[in-house]
């Protein structure tokens, strides 16, 4: 069972203190590819302060109705350091809960903010996007997640829509850390280690 601990929704919101000032600092970064070079050498706990600002952030700026208020409630009961602390979590995060949550969040967010709330810690513009084309050489997705080398397209009157594709590593690549140090900033969250370098044929359903 993948750790979770339970916030109430009439309370009010607020960031875990661990490491407060580190998370801004990031959520201040420039660009995604910084952002996630900084990400994936913090600690768990620092990891998890970061998305709890996020979402804390994501809220403030957005105007909410209930239940896309109650689906982000559940985002901050999973964004706990435990969940940050090995691929093993990451894997049992994503199988138990990020697949059942992204299909309700497809039912009450447009594809940008899905995007913008559990895949990216900066908004992004209203163009086409892939993981994976920010930064040649690098490892820049996570083989095995199912919420990695995304695109976000926008059709009409479909609107806007969100796929995924398969990530594979097809020559050596450096990992986001420094120096060939893995660390997670991948995938749901930033929970995967990005491991990969090549975004290939779309996931299987």
């Amino acid at each position: 069972m993948f750790a979770a601990c339970k916030q109430s929704l009439t309370e009010p919101s607020t960031p875990i203190t661990v490491e407060n000032e580190k998370a801004t600092a990031l959520l201040n970064m420039p660009d995604a590819s910084t952002q996630r070079q900084a990400f994936s050498l913090l600690s768990a706990q620092e990891k998890a302060a970061v998305w709890q600002q996020h979402f804390v952030d994501f809220v403030a700026s957005h105007t909410l109705n209930e239940k896309q208020l109650l689906l982000i409630e559940e985002l901050k009961d999973i964004a706990i350091a435990e969940n940050f602390a090995s691929e093993k979590a990451a894997a049992i995060v994503e199988v138990k809960f990020a697949k059942p949550w992204m299909k309700k969040a497809e039912e009450n967010f447009i594809g940008f903010e899905i995007i913008e709330l559990v895949l990216e810690l900066k908004p992004i513009s209203e163009t086409a996007q892939t993981e994976g084309k920010f930064a040649d050489g690098q490892c820049v997705c996570a083989v095995g997640s199912k919420f990695t080398c995304y695109s976000a397209t926008i059709g009409f009157p479909s609107g806007v829509s969100v796929t995924y594709e398969q990530c594979k590593l097809t020559e050596a690549c450096h990992l986001v850390g420094y120096d060939g140090i893995a660390g997670s900033g991948c995938g749901f969250m930033m929970m995967s280690n990005c491991n990969g370098n090549q975004c290939g044929t779309p996931n299987p359903a």
